[in-house]
């Protein structure tokens, strides 16, 4: 059976659903691990930030596959 996924941006307003019941049916989302200059958190705040969409998509049984690449940029 296939695994269905999504890439999801949670820095764009469209690129993240508002209830993650929206998301019913898949089993992963993607999301890149960005810090700054394209946002304006920390490191820490980005460690935060995506956690708690990872816990939240966790307790829906949705797994995350985080993607660290030169957008983690912290100079």
């Amino acid at each position: 059976m296939p695994e269905y996924g999504i890439n999801l941006d949670p820095d764009n307003l469209v690129g993240l659903p508002q209830q993650v019941e929206d998301l019913e049916g898949l089993k992963w989302v993607r999301m890149v691990f960005q810090v700054k200059p394209h946002t304006q958190r920390t490191f820490d705040e980005s460690i935060a930030f995506y956690t708690e969409h990872i816990v939240k998509f966790h307790t829906h049984g949705i797994r995350t596959l985080l993607v660290l690449n030169h957008q983690m940029y912290v100079g």
